[in-house]
């Protein structure tokens, strides 16, 4: 996959001591794979964020410095086939243990 340099979304937030904030779009060739998150925090000391969500249905492996830091199983239950322009996915509404 590759990182799409220029951010789709930029914000921030004084009141929440939000420097600033960026979403990007992780791509595997045109199609948007994953969503990554990057916020920038005023605490002492300054702290980086991140969060990730997905956007496909593949399996997923993030790693940062070759540790890996987030991974998903193949979404289960797609209806459709790759060449569609649109597929519909279900996940039961189990709920789990927070990670």
């Amino acid at each position: 996959m590759r990182l799409l340099v220029q951010p789709v979304h930029r914000y921030q937030d004084e009141s929440a001591k939000l420097i600033d904030g960026a979403v990007f779009v992780m791509a595997h060739g045109t199609n948007p794979e994953v969503l990554v998150q990057v916020e920038a925090h005023a605490q002492q000391p300054p702290r980086w964020r991140f969060s990730l969500a997905r956007l496909g249905s593949a399996e997923l492996h993030v790693s940062i410095d070759g540790k890996e830091v987030w991974t998903e199983p193949r979404t289960p239950g797609i209806v459709g086939q790759p060449v569609d322009p649109y597929w519909l996915s279900w996940t039961p509404q189990t709920p789990t243990a927070p990670r």
